[in-house]
């Protein structure tokens, strides 16, 4: 679905001093951002001609963007996802950027901008035509707002309140409520975005992303045009770019920038110094008990929706709700209230443990903390073990977040997310529950969630819930919990899905976490001639068995693999012990005895391989196959394959 958005983020400059601004804002946030590894770095910046902007500046740009990437975006991306590649004209007061990256070579990124000397009202600046403009959302940036999302924090370092600046040249601020209307002079930069993803699964969460990206991007910004106001006044273009010259050794030419925006500038690594500090100077534990004191003194109310609790809040809750990490801000058509989405252990825990939340239903009768209780385990039947988790972390300062992306229960940050990275991926197991609450019934899941948490370098904490005999009645029965922990590692993974210590297993790869449990009775075994291995490798069926056998070469085929030989490509014959030649119904009804669920996989097997892709096994990933369009030599694999035996899913990509 393409996203249509325009900004109109409203300044308190001329459209002359604007351009003086942008220069002088564009080279101190590179200047500030650039590190070794990251950073925007100009491959081309010249004056042409062009048909639709006639003499305008060309710039060409790469943004090197490792820091700034979400996790769910880094867990399954190439390293040039982290790349992306800007072509700008600028023709002031009209410009244009249009943003791709090598990785996603669908998506498309376009941002036009118009800038004009009025408070915002003007419509359709950009001459969109009736359907462009019925899909057009509007939305307006208030740079004197101090109400801030997790990209707020994560682009910008800059907390200068706008309510209370004034600039000592000007005289200009403090800018109050309803200062568009008021001020002289004034101008809007009116930003057009249009977001494209065409990709099926995470399509419009990368559009999502980018979105919420760009426009804590213009905010951070435009609010740094202003604050930095006294910098720049009064200056030229060629004063502005003596003082501001980059460093030997980054960008050798000087650019012209004047009306550019700094997509997704980036600062220092959160690991860094500057991070760990700010860290330090704001510990969780005060960010919290100052949410908890704003939430008592306004008797805050949060109301039961399914499994969430929906929470109104004014602008000072919203930011201490963005900094302690709790619950997730609801975009809304009310631009006049602020709404926040908990979970039901954020809920709980500010209700039951810090006492700062009432909890009230579709009736507006206030719920007890048993009512509450009885409520959550009704919509979660593992609600007292993951609760139990939940505040065992929080009451330790932990920051703790849903970790359903990465296959655990949670995950656990030192501080908040902008800040530093996550530590531990945590999984809540109950006491004597062998198979991790539902999950990790089979090798597949525990290899899938272990790769998964190694790749996001990130450590597995198993929490165990031990309830001594007691049940679940009500909360006060968590007093009586306890909790081991400990870090999973690969004999107690191997333990939590019930491998007993006499377990025969083969591992074929030291230095990865591929593990096989042998049964030779769901393969076939082949002997070859060198020319067939070659062959048998080059076209990636089977896998090459090392024997003491040096005159003889062997391949182990999977069911299917051997399936397909032997019944679509008609160029193999199967024998049984005995020797006897199996026919296709007697070795179907054999595969069927191994695997109830071969006649699926092998159709989804077949459909792939007869148009040409390679496909694998595909355990390591917890799912049922991987396809590549080629040898895995030569190409990533493009597609997790998952048989979903309740719901036929079809499409045309393959």
């Amino acid at each position: 679905m393409v996203i249509i958005k325009e900004f109109r983020i409203v300044m308190p400059l001329s459209l002359e001093e604007y351009q003086i601004a942008q220069i002088y804002m564009v080279l101190k946030m590179q200047q500030q951002s650039k590190t070794s590894t990251e950073g925007v770095e100009v491959l081309e910046d010249k004056l042409i001609e062009d048909d639709v902007f006639g003499k305008c500046q060309y710039l060409s740009k790469i943004y090197k963007l490792q820091s700034k990437v979400p996790a769910w975006l880094t867990a399954f991306a190439r390293k040039d996802a982290l790349v992306m590649q800007e072509e700008a004209w600028n023709a002031y007061p009209r410009c244009k950027s249009v943003i791709k990256t090598p990785c996603f070579n669908k998506l498309s990124v376009t941002i036009e901008t118009v800038h004009k000397p009025d408070n915002g009202r003007s419509e359709n600046v950009h001459g969109l035509c009736k359907e462009q403009l019925a899909a057009r959302e509007v939305e307006v940036i208030d740079i004197a707002s101090s109400a801030r999302d997790c990209w707020s924090y994560i682009i910008g370092t800059n907390n200068v309140n706008l309510s209370k600046f004034k600039s000592e040249k000007t005289g200009r601020g403090p800018l109050s409520q309803g200062w568009q209307d008021q001020h002289n002079p004034v101008m809007t930069a009116y930003k057009l975005v249009i977001i494209d993803a065409p990709y099926w699964g995470f399509g419009n969460r990368l559009e999502q992303t980018l979105l919420a990206g760009e426009r804590a991007l213009f905010l951070e910004s435009h609010h740094n045009c202003f604050i930095w106001i006294d910098e720049w006044f009064g200056m030229t273009e060629e004063a502005i770019r003596e003082n501001l010259t980059c460093k030997p050794g980054h960008q050798a030419r000087r650019n012209r920038m004047e009306n550019e925006d700094v997509h997704l500038t980036v600062r220092k690594s959160t690991a860094g110094k500057e991070s760990e500090a700010k860290a330090l100077a704001d510990p969780m534990s005060k960010i919290v008990s100052q949410l908890k004191s704003s939430l008592i003194q306004s008797d805050s109310r949060g109301l039961l929706s399914g499994c969430s609790v929906l929470l109104e809040v004014v602008t000072e809750q919203t930011e201490l709700l963005n900094r302690s990490c709790f619950g997730r801000p609801i975009v809304t058509a009310q631009k006049d209230k602020q709404w926040f989405q908990l979970g039901m252990e954020e809920a709980f825990y500010l209700c039951y443990n810090l006492k700062c939340l009432k909890i009230v239903s579709d009736d507006k009768c206030t719920k007890s903390d048993e009512e509450l209780w009885h409520y959550m385990k009704s919509k979660r039947e593992t609600f007292p073990d993951l609760f139990k988790a939940y505040s065992h972390l929080r009451t330790r300062n932990w920051v703790v977040r849903s970790g359903s992306q990465y296959g655990v229960d949670f995950i656990a940050y030192r501080h908040h997310p902008a800040l530093v990275h996550s530590e531990y991926a945590v999984l809540v197991l109950s006491g004597g529950d062998g198979n991790a609450n539902g999950r990790l019934r089979v090798w597949s899941d525990f290899q899938c969630t272990l790769r998964l948490c190694g790749s996001v370098a990130k450590t597995w904490l198993v929490l165990r819930i031990n309830k001594s005999g007691v049940g679940a009645s009500s909360p006060s029965c968590l007093e009586s919990y306890s909790i081991e922990q400990g870090i999973l590692d690969f004999s107690e993974g191997l333990r939590v899905i019930g491998v007993k210590p006499n377990k025969k297993l083969a591992r074929f790869a030291d230095n990865s976490c591929r593990w096989l449990i042998a049964d030779t009775g769901c393969s076939v075994l082949l002997e070859v001639e060198t020319e067939q291995t070659a062959l048998l490798n080059r076209s990636c069926f089977g896998r090459p068995i090392i024997t003491a056998q040096k005159d003889k070469q062997w391949f182990q085929l999977g069911m299917e693999e051997a399936f397909y030989l032997c019944y679509n490509l008609k160029c193999l014959k199967i024998v049984s012990y005995d020797e006897c030649t199996k026919n296709d119904d007697e070795l179907w009804n054999y595969m069927k005895s191994k695997r109830e669920t071969f006649p699926d996989l092998f159709k989804a097997y077949s459909h792939l391989r007869t148009r040409n892709w390679v496909v694998r096994s595909g355990s390591q990933y917890g799912v049922d196959f991987i396809a590549y369009r080629h040898h895995p030599a030569l190409v990533h694999s493009e597609y997790a394959v998952l048989m979903n035996l309740s719901l036929l899913m079809t499409s045309n990509v393959m």
